[in-house]
């Protein structure tokens, strides 16, 4: 095969198959995300195409053809021996503890890690080595949910709230926004305590940021109807908005606002819960003491890192996950919360996503975003943390597995 222009498309095509995009989301997303890239005949070199036209980029006979000249790992073509696959579920679920994982779940995180197999082995091999967690966690029925709601399209409304589940042990908070109309997750943060007013006001404007542009209005528990406490200056930008007709932010009791409700019962089942056992399991090291506010703060510094890393790659997958067509839903079903909201014209539905100019969100990030925002304890303590994980430990990953070991050293290093 002759040299290709674009040596770079066959890893960019095997991510999305990791991701679990079909053919014809594998064409879209780097249509979307790659517009550099203006055809597949560029790493074809024995195939001649009449032109750089998008009907070449829309093309799934094309990329099959890659996926085929490339030896791409798909869930036909795993390139793993029965044995080498067995192997690999073992691993993965060796760490969930509490065994909330099922097997489409187990299925989908192996293949994020770039290990593919067919889901039916999946469940096959489950079967055998857990049949009676395998059962519990097949779906069997559905719950049937009262009431309806209805969005013109992504960026209409956004949900926020927090979750305060790992407050008790670990006094972190997570806090995050979802998009109503697609079920989009914007984001989650971890971090040491959001109750705070202007903490809210920093990480909403760092989603505004990420998206070039705000919602309006934002929906959020009833603790925050001071609007003063949400950065809803950049509205004004827009000078002839009515803000009685157009209010920027809705407050609702929890158990109406279950947009953002609604996905803290799965977080917790699938990652959190995991990770406080985790955690539990290495409390009483002999090295770290609760009570010393130095050795909390570097409890906090390490395991917020573990946590925002775990919530990061379930945000990651859940954005990715399929949603059962549901012809009673009034919302898009059939699709992905990727498909919802980056391509809502294929599901009837309009972007409303309101752009400010990036001048004016760094202008309110600089005036909302208080100095310690993500730090977990004084400035010292901060750069130990930092100096340790860099230099000694040669900036490892942290995660469930070795976040005590990491703890334990960065204390045993403090200075006397």
């Amino acid at each position: 095969m002759s040299a290709v222009r674009f040596p770079e498309l066959p890893d960019i095509v095997q991510q999305c198959l990791d991701k679990g995009d079909t053919r014809d989301d594998v064409l879209k997303r780097i249509k979307r995300e790659h517009p550099d890239i203006p055809s597949f005949s560029c790493v074809l070199g024995h195939v001649l195409w009449q032109s750089f036209s998008n009907d070449c980029l829309r093309s799934a006979r094309t990329l099959g053809n890659i996926i085929r000249d490339y030896n791409l790992r798909t869930s036909r073509n795993p390139q793993l021996t029965v044995v080498e696959a067995g192997a690999a579920i073992l691993q993965y679920i060796e760490t969930d503890i509490v065994r909330r994982q099922g097997p489409r779940k187990v299925h989908r995180e192996l293949r994020k890690g770039g290990t593919h197999m067919p889901r039916d082995f999946v469940h096959d091999f489950l079967s055998v080595v857990e049949p009676e967690k395998c059962e519990a966690r097949h779906p069997g029925s559905k719950r049937v949910h009262t009431g309806k709601i209805e969005r013109m399209g992504p960026n209409e409304e956004w949900s926020c709230d927090g979750h305060l589940k790992l407050v008790p042990e670990m006094g972190l908070y997570i806090w995050g926004i979802v998009d109503v109309y697609s079920r989009h997750i914007q984001q989650h943060f971890v971090l040491r305590d959001a109750s705070v007013m202007v903490n809210v006001r920093a990480l909403y404007l760092r989603v505004a940021k990420k998206y070039k542009g705000m919602c309006i209005p934002l929906t959020a528990a009833l603790f925050l109807t001071d609007t003063s406490g949400i950065p809803f200056k950049a509205s004004q930008h827009f000078h002839d908005a009515d803000v009685k007709v157009y209010p920027a932010y809705s407050g609702l009791k929890s158990v109406y606002n279950i947009t953002v409700e609604r996905q803290w019962r799965p977080l917790y089942d699938e990652i959190l819960e995991n990770i406080l056992i985790w955690f539990r399991a290495g409390l009483r090291n002999g090295v770290y003491h609760e009570q010393d506010t130095t050795h909390h703060a570097i409890m906090q510094w390490v395991w917020a890192r573990v946590v925002q890393s775990a919530v990061s790659q379930w945000v990651e997958g859940r954005n990715s996950d399929h949603i059962r067509k549901q012809d009673e839903m009034l919302l898009p079903s059939g699709g992905r919360p990727d498909d919802f909201y980056y391509s809502p014209e294929d599901w009837g539905g309009v972007d409303c996503l309101v752009p400010i100019p990036d001048d004016v969100l760094d202008a309110l990030m600089e005036e909302f975003t208080p100095p310690d925002l993500f730090q977990f304890g004084p400035p010292d303590v901060e750069a130990h943390c930092e100096a340790v994980h860099r230099v000694v430990l040669n900036s490892i990953h942290l995660d469930v597995k070795n976040a005590w070991s990491v703890v334990c050293h960065m204390i045993t290093l403090l200075p006397m």
